[in-house]
């Protein structure tokens, strides 16, 4: 059975190979570099910053749309070309049909991704190498969690915002003091913080803020430059640097952290700053993981296809393809708007968005008409909103440069735990190709 079902796989591999695409592949890779090099940026490292991040959508963008319309058209093609009772004169079941085809469109995935973050790779090796060797990109750093690397401080004071929640803005501020940092190794020359707090633009209701780091020492007088930065979801792993003179200087360091405008809100907690200790690791293994990343959601886009191909015709699957990925994209946004649907008060607003009632939009609210407000198809559409956007895959998990672009690598419990999404997602959706073949006729459509 599994020699039949590589056999199918192999015809898939070789029907892809024979639309002669490697040629195109190389086109695209060498055309993504060369447009996004003419982008403006204000650095060379946002440049290079700049490159790498059109490099991750366009290549995740282009591998989608053709692998989808590959696999659209490559069952319907088969079924009506009558190809497919060849097949199944081997002997092979729907069974082995399906699984080979899955095996030959991963492959084609696997080729195409990686292919063109090779050709996109070596285009920026020789045309800004010399760039790329200067950024914190190109030194990706590890967070040693083995032996006392990460020195949580203690929460000194945490002033909150007048709405009563955990929130930091109008000119508040929270501080962590960290003590005993002159006794550790720090070997570089400048030492990283760790920021991982919440951040709440109330403006755009988005869930990034832009906050200002000041270093101070144990009697609160500035020991460096205040630093800003962004932190959130926009920069999840936010680090700041400090000069290793000012912890080899001082027993007592506090940190001071502060939203760097009035619609600029954060919700910190105790454990949400830290000094680290970091190893050096390849950038070459990190870009190529981050690249595993784009392959794994371009395979979750190929089962999902592959279902909908098993039972729908070619033109529907492809509509129900593009739907996914749309959705699967835009998953947050849409279930910040579920919760968001129902509410009429600005205290409801502000407890799913805290800091949203700073927006005075009590006017806006209370002019809503009843039926966006309240009944029983609000209540329906709001549920059906929540659960749909809590089963249905996100794509932007896939997201790599939240890691990639910020120099941290990306270790191995984060790459499995993307592998094991995957896996999970793309079971479901293959039993469910395998059912819908098992049951559909096979006549043209």
């Amino acid at each position: 059975m599994v020699k039949k079902i590589l056999v199918i796989a192999y015809g898939t591999l070789t029907e892809f190979i024979r639309n002669r695409i490697f040629l195109f592949l190389i086109i695209f890779g060498l055309a993504i570099g060369a447009t996004s090099s003419l982008l403006p940026a204000i650095s060379p490292e946002d440049k290079i910053k700049l490159i790498l991040r059109v490099t991750f959508t366009m290549i995740g963008l282009f591998s989608t749309l053709l692998i989808i319309y590959f696999i659209a058209t490559s069952i319907n093609r088969d079924i009506e070309e009558k190809t497919i009772f060849t097949v199944f004169s081997r002997p092979a079941s729907r069974f082995m049909y399906i699984s080979g085809k899955a095996i030959g469109f991963f492959s084609i995935a696997f080729i195409m991704v990686f292919v063109l973050s090779g050709v996109t790779l070596g285009y920026l090796m020789v045309v800004h190498g010399k760039g790329l060797l200067e950024t914190r990109i190109y030194k990706p750093v590890k967070y040693i969690k083995g032996h006392g690397p990460i020195i949580i401080g203690d929460m000194a004071h945490l002033e909150l915002a007048s709405t009563g929640v955990d929130l930091i803005g109008d000119g508040s501020s929270a501080v962590w003091t960290f003590h005993g940092l002159n006794r550790i190794p720090f070997k570089e020359d400048k030492v990283q913080i760790s920021l991982k707090m919440g951040g709440v633009n109330a403006s755009s209701n988005a869930g990034t803020a832009f906050v200002g780091i000041d270093i101070l020492d144990k009697d609160d007088k500035q020991l460096q430059t205040t630093q800003y930065t962004y932190v959130g979801s926009m920069n999840p792993e936010a680090c700041v640097a400090v000069d290793r003179s000012i912890v080899a200087q001082n027993e007592e360091v506090k940190v001071k952290v502060f939203p760097s405008g009035k619609n600029f809100y954060i919700a910190p907690q105790k454990n949400d700053t830290a000094f680290l200790l970091r190893n050096h690791c390849s950038f070459y293994s990190n870009y190529f993981r981050a690249f595993g990343f784009v392959y794994f959601m371009v395979s979750l886009l190929c089962v999902i296809t592959l279902s909908a191909a098993a039972f729908f015709g070619q033109k529907m699957a492809l509509v129900v393809s593009f739907f996914a990925y749309i959705t699967g994209n835009t998953l947050p946004y849409l279930k910040s708007f579920g919760s968001l649907i129902g509410m009429k008060s600005v205290a409801e607003m502000q407890s799913f968005i805290p800091g949203h009632g700073h927006l005075h939009q009590t006017e806006t609210y209370s002019k809503l008409p009843a039926y966006l407000t309240e009944g029983f198809h609000i209540t329906v559409v709001k549920k059906f909103i929540i659960c749909f956007s809590s089963i249905f895959p996100n794509f932007k998990r896939f997201d790599p440069t939240g890691y990639f672009l910020q120099g941290t690598y990306i270790d191995n419990i984060i790459f499995l735990q993307m592998v094991a999404y995957m896996l999970f997602y793309g079971s479901i959706f293959l039993s469910l190709a395998w059912l819908c073949f098992w049951k559909r006729e096979l006549v043209g459509r």
